[in-house]
């Protein structure tokens, strides 16, 4: 899943937390070349306490397009749930280091458009309030796109011991804001052998479950609130957990 859907759930700990960006940008082993263009489905869970209820779906496809400054990745995701609302967002970004290019996006949460330029952001954005604003702002250099960060991740170079503080920028506060994440272990999700990536994204916990070999995200949970979670995964899975870890 990509991460504006996390940015919706996190706007408050997001805007706290912005003020604490760095100017320092971490060097990341990034390359979009890893991942595998196609298109993926997850079921979207609501999950309190021992109560597991499904709520929606996302559909997420990547495309490798022909782009201004070379090859260029496309990512579509689509949106239908019940507490998340409903979305098409189009974000394109360099295929090989993921630097950001621009993003469209309409959905009942937010709708806009940016384009990442050299040092600055320009663009607008509506919110769900009815709440409008231009976007011009400044851009730290090697800054991705907060909606690209499960991206950044999937294509960087994972390894036992792996760690990044990945500067991006989050277009609810405006600003380039800190995203941690570091790989915690190893599990089988639905038979698949998975790199298990903890996040903080600014100020949301996040997990990842990418696959070793093909860079799939097979599983993310999500907390939104004490005691609740989000759960991302396959429609049909194998064993779906009551309480995701």
């Amino acid at each position: 899943m990509h991460l504006r859907t996390i940015a919706a759930a996190a706007l408050a700990a997001s805007l706290a937390h912005a003020a604490a960006a760095s100017a320092q940008v971490t060097v990341l082993d990034v390359d979009g070349r890893r991942l595998q263009p196609g298109t993926d489905t997850l079921a979207v869970y609501v999950v309190r306490g021992g109560d597991t209820t499904r709520t929606g779906s996302v559909v997420d496809e990547l495309r490798v397009i022909a782009g201004d400054d070379g090859a260029a990745i496309q990512r579509v995701y689509v949106t239908r749930d019940r507490v998340l609302g409903t979305g098409l967002d189009s974000i394109f970004d360099q295929l090989r280091t993921l630097s950001p290019i621009r993003e469209r996006v309409s959905g009942t949460l937010r709708s806009g458009e940016l384009a990442f330029l050299p040092g600055r952001v320009n663009g607008w954005m509506r919110f769900a309030s009815g709440d409008s604003a231009a976007v011009e702002a400044p851009l730290t250099a090697g800054a991705y796109n907060a909606a690209t960060f499960d991206l950044v991740l999937r294509a960087a170079d994972l390894r036992a011991g792996w760690e990044a503080d990945v500067q991006a920028f989050e277009p609810a506060s405006r600003r380039v804001v800190p995203l941690m994440a570091r790989v915690t272990g190893t599990e089988r999700i639905d038979g698949h052998d998975c790199w298990r990536v903890a996040a903080d994204f600014a100020g949301t916990d996040v997990t990842f479950w990418i696959d070793r070999d093909t860079r799939q995200l097979r599983q993310q949970v999500m907390d939104i609130s004490p005691g609740v979670r989000m759960l991302f995964r396959s429609p049909h899975p194998v064993g779906l957990p009551t309480h995701p870890t």
